[in-house]
Order: C-alpha cells, then structure tokens, then sequence
C-alpha cells in the first residue's frame, strides 16, 4: 500500500484531473453505480452528549471498481494547543479484491474535491466555462479559501479576486498567495459584495457571514457550514435564490443554510441532477460534502498512479 503525504497527494491530485475525475462520477451517481451512506457521526467525549468533545466522522463509498473510506476527526480546542483542528486520512482499496491500494492525506484530498466540485457546479449551473474578467469575492481565508482561489483560477480563468474577512491581517495571506498566481487582488467588505459576480462563503461560523444584497444573477458556493447548526447565508437568500446541493441526503440531514431557511426540498435538485437554472434570480450552490467526492479524488490519484 502506498501512503502519500499532503505534497504527494496534492500532486496527484490536478486540477483538470480533478475536474474530470468529479464529472465521472456524477454520471456514475446518476447511473447508480456510485454510491454512499450519509456519514457516520461519534462524539468523542466520555458520554455522547460530552461538551466540547472532538468529533469523529467516517465516510465510505464505491463505485464497484475502488472503493474509499475517510476518516476525519474535529477538534475545536486544537488550534489553541498549535493543533490542527480537523485531521483526516482517505484509505484506497479495489473494490473487487478488498486490496488496500493507499493512504491519501486526508486534509488536502478535502481542500481540493470539495473546491474542484464548486468550479464544476460554477460551470454546469450556469454554462460559463470562461470567467476571466469576472469578479470573486471569498468570505474567509483558511484553506478551503485558499484552495477555491486556486481552483477557480486554474479552472474558470477567474482573475480577479476580493478576500472578506473580519481583519486585513487575516486577509493579508491569501491576498499575497492570489497576488502570486497572477490575480488581480484587493480586500473586499459587505458593500463589495453587491458587485461580485462569484462567491464562496468558506468559514465555520454558525451564523450568517453576508446579507441578502447580492446580485441577481450572482453564483453563490456556500461551503464552510456542515452541520444542521451552522448557516453562513441568510435564510432571506436562500429563500429567493435557486438553491442546489451536492447531495440531496447529506444537505437534509447537515445543511443548515437550507434547514434554517426552511426550504421546501422537493424544489432542491442535486448536481448530479441539476438542469442550468433559468436567469433571473441568485444561484446558490450549497455543499457539505460527500464520500463520493473523496472517491472522485481516489479515482483522480489512480489514473496518476498507472499512468503518470
């Protein structure tokens, strides 16, 4: 079995690759050869109500040809102790001999399924695969922020880029890092917002991070929020925009944004499923995540691994 570390995981995982190996498996999804439970949630405290406890999630899929298991785990308390707050390893194994093939590094097989998925959505949902000229503001700077911006960049041509967070020292990195990459880069605010063209909410905060003054045809990728307490978009957004998830099953049961607006899920479609919305109104693109795009990433290091 092969173990790679974040950077021989990040290399065998490209973007196109990535993007590719993604459109693979949606069709797989919508085929029924594609296939998941919703995650497995344990408190990890002494009691299964324990305050303050980390979390341990665990995420298998198969396509009968591979087949992946994430095990993630999150602790708030750690950034206070120097440690990451959210650890996570994907193990690989043919589906058909239960061979264990490798152990990907969890946390950068997360960063780039998860902002290649929202490139792809950003594509499907609105037709536009060229984006240069266009304007995306992203709420945070952790490292689904930083993957977006690299994501967006190398699949939609986005070239100029706004970073809204609560301090300009917060911004400051990812400001540079996009500066880098040939971005057209400045700090961005709530007035900014009503301009911005793409968005991407990537934070963990637990209530709205932006009001709902965005514009109508403005393309939101809603991220950060992964359970039922947590909405970064205002129930008011949600409500007037055309709203669709990752998966159906996990947004029910963990999209909070959703949940608190009080959608009505028969009108929600998932990617897999989704026709390009009609203009006319915001298109929001809400994700929580999904073992299937862990094993869209298992796929993408497969072909890498036969064929280089």
């Amino acid at each position: 079995m092969k173990i790679l570390d974040a950077q021989a995981t990040a290399a065998a995982l490209p973007w196109a690759g990535m993007l590719a190996a993604l459109q693979d498996i949606l069709a797989a999804q919508r085929a029924g050869h594609a296939r998941c439970p919703v995650r497995n949630r344990l408190n990890l405290g002494a009691t299964p109500d324990a305050p303050d406890a980390g979390v341990l999630l665990t995420m298998p899929a198969t396509d009968g040809e591979l087949a992946v298991v994430k095990v993630v785990t999150v602790h708030g308390g750690n950034p206070a102790q120097q440690l990451p707050a959210v650890q996570a390893a994907v193990l690989v194994i043919d589906a058909r001999t239960g061979q264990r093939l490798a152990l990907l590094d969890g946390e950068v097989v997360t960063e780039r399924r998860t902002a290649a998925l929202s490139a792809l959505a950003v594509r499907q949902l609105t037709g536009r695969a060229d984006w240069r000229g266009a304007t995306l503001q992203i709420i945070g700077a952790g490292a689904q922020a930083h993957a977006h911006m690299e994501a967006f960049a190398a699949c939609l041509g986005v070239d100029r880029l706004r970073v809204q967070t609560r301090s300009a020292a917060s911004a400051a990195p990812l400001i540079a890092l996009a500066r880098e990459h040939g971005l057209q880069t400045d700090q961005g605010d709530a007035a900014s917002l009503r301009t911005a063209e793409l968005i991407v909410t990537a934070t963990t905060s637990s209530t709205p991070v932006m009001d709902d003054a965005v514009a109508e045809h403005a393309l939101i990728c809603a991220v950060g929020a992964f359970t039922s307490r947590m909405a970064e978009l205002p129930p008011a957004l949600v409500r007037r925009a055309r709203c669709v998830v990752d998966t159906t099953d996990g947004c029910r049961a963990e999209a909070g944004d959703l949940l608190q607006a009080g959608v009505d899920w028969a009108q929600i479609a998932q990617l897999a499923d989704a026709p390009q919305p009609a203009p006319g109104a915001p298109i929001v693109f809400k994700s929580v995540g999904s073992a299937l795009w862990d094993l869209a990433a298992a796929r993408c290091w497969w072909q890498h691994a036969r064929h280089g």
